[in-house]
């Protein structure tokens, strides 16, 4: 068998796998006895950081760049991102017709420049004429999609990276050991996260490079965590933040990512659990002075 028929095996296992665990994560919740862990937590003797110190020592994300001042997954926004102090930026993965990484989030360029047609309808030249900043605002006319190696040269060095992979059922996966490459290339690897709702996306990136670390976002209950090993970290919406969850994936050595934290509510509940990082689209003032 060639080397290029194994690959496309692997992948075809894997994205079933991802698609079979994302379902299990709908399908189960976690019925554990947490008598224990709750009585720690009404106690405040959970492990973490103690709640006075949480502000401090929390994450911050800012997601898609800042896209409070400048628009989401561009250059500007980025720039606004490492300009408020961000930890992190979180950003969307998609590939052009002609094979290119660019950083975009949704499937179709529909609300972010008025064009209904699909990103892999297009090639990246077609895609570098699109006007997406001036929806935003008129200082911002002109302003394009990004590709993955533009946004990776300008944040190296400045800003850690939460790269996440839209898999789209369907798609072909061979662009993964690419963009695990152009992070490998730029000596990246301790800079970058990537992270997936599939689990099967991050079964291939731990083939390609077991150092780049990985999170599974979900925004159903998973019951049982221990069991993604191939996942470094999990990235949870904010309706799946509270104390047990968080403590029994800290107790993997794990670490809480939360998402989309923009309000005080959302603030409180993270605080309260004692997440690590949380994702928002505030990153200059989430955290009260």
């Amino acid at each position: 068998m060639k080397i290029r028929q194994i690959t496309a095996a692997v992948v075809c296992a894997l994205v079933i796998a991802g698609e079979a665990a994302t379902a299990a994560c709908a399908a189960e919740r976690w019925n554990g006895n947490m008598e224990g862990r709750n009585a720690e937590s009404q106690n405040g003797n959970t492990e973490g950081p103690n709640v006075e110190s949480w502000d401090e020592n929390v994450e911050i994300t800012a997601h898609r760049g800042d896209s409070s001042e400048a628009p989401e997954n561009t250059i500007p926004a980025f720039e606004a991102a490492i300009e408020s102090g961000a930890d992190w930026i979180e950003l969307d993965v998609g590939v052009t017709k002609d094979g290119v990484l660019v950083v975009l989030h949704d499937e179709d360029l529909k609300r972010v420049a008025g064009d209904s047609r699909k990103i892999g309808e297009l090639t990246f030249e077609e895609v570098r004429r699109l006007d997406v900043g001036s929806s935003f605002g008129p200082d911002f006319r002109g302003v394009g999609i990004p590709s993955l190696e533009e946004v990776l040269d300008y944040c190296q060095g400045r800003v850690l990276l939460n790269i996440e992979i839209k898999y789209r059922k369907g798609q072909d996966l061979a662009f993964i050991p690419r963009l695990v490459d152009l992070i490998r290339q730029r000596e990246m690897l301790d800079q970058c996260m990537i992270t997936s709702f599939n689990y099967g996306c991050l079964q291939m990136v731990k083939i390609f490079e077991p150092a780049l670390k990985t999170g599974l976002i979900s925004s159903r209950p998973i019951a049982q965590p221990e069991i993604y090993t191939s996942a470094d970290n999990f990235v949870l919406s904010i309706e799946l933040i509270e104390p047990d969850t968080v403590n029994r994936i800290h107790e993997l050595g794990k670490e809480v990512i939360a998402w989309t934290v923009n309000d005080q509510y959302s603030v409180e509940k993270c605080r309260k659990a004692r997440t690590d990082n949380i994702i928002t689209d505030n990153p200059d003032n989430i955290i009260p002075d």
